[in-house]
C-alpha cells in the first residue's frame, strides 16, 4: 500500500503518470524512533513504511535521523505541546554525512535532492516539520538545494 501511496504522490508533483523508470524521488528516510521506544516494540513502523517505500522507488534508503532524547508519546499531547516537545529533537544520525557522500555521483550532481520523509500518522504536521527542520540543517553545508516531501500511513 505505501508503494501505491508513494507512486499516486509521484503523479500528482509530475502532473501526469507516465511510466517513467526513474523515481521522482532521490532519498527515502524515515522518522526514527528513541532506543526506548524501540526496546518497547521491537520495530520502527515507519521504517518498515519507508523499506517498501524504497523498494518500489528503486532509491537508496537512508537513515538520517536519530533523536537526541526521548518523548512520550505524542497522542496525548495538544498542538503547542507537540511543537514545543520536539523542538531540537531530530537531529542528523552519527552516520549522515557519510551516508549522502556515498550516494551515486550522478544524484549529488544535480544539485537538488529530493527527499521522501516516511512516518506513519500525521495528526498537526509537528513531527515532519521537525525533521524537515533537521534535514534542511544537514544539507545547509552543501551546495546541495533539498527538496522534502512527505508520505504518511495515515492521517488521524
Amino acid at each position: 500500500m505505501v508503494g501505491d501511496g508513494m507512486k499516486r504522490l509521484e503523479c500528482e508533483l509530475r502532473l501526469s503518470c507516465s511510466r517513467k523508470k526513474t523515481s521522482f524521488f532521490d532519498i527515502v528516510t524515515y522518522v526514527p524512533i528513541s532506543s526506548e521506544r524501540m526496546l518497547e516494540r521491537g520495530f520502527n513502523q515507519a521504517r518498515l513504511l519507508a523499506v517498501e517505500a524504497a523498494r518500489v522507488g528503486r532509491v537508496p534508503l537512508l537513515e538520517l535521523l536519530q533523536r537526541s532524547r526521548h518523548t512520550d508519546k505524542q497522542s496525548s499531547k495538544s498542538r503547542k505541546q507537540r511543537i514545543q516537545d520536539l523542538y531540537g529533537i531530530f537531529i542528523p544520525s552519527d552516520d549522515a554525512e557519510e551516508q549522502v557522500k556515498s550516494l551515486r555521483v550522478n544524484v549529488l550532481r544535480k544539485k537538488e535532492l529530493k527527499i521522501l520523509l516516511i512516518d506513519d500518522v500525521y495528526t498537526t504536521g509537528s513531527t515532519v516539520d521537525a525533521c524537515a527542520h533537521a534535514l534542511q540543517e544537514l544539507f545547509m553545508t552543501t551546495d546541495v538545494k533539498t527538496e522534502i516531501y512527505s508520505l504518511t500511513w495515515a492521517r488521524s
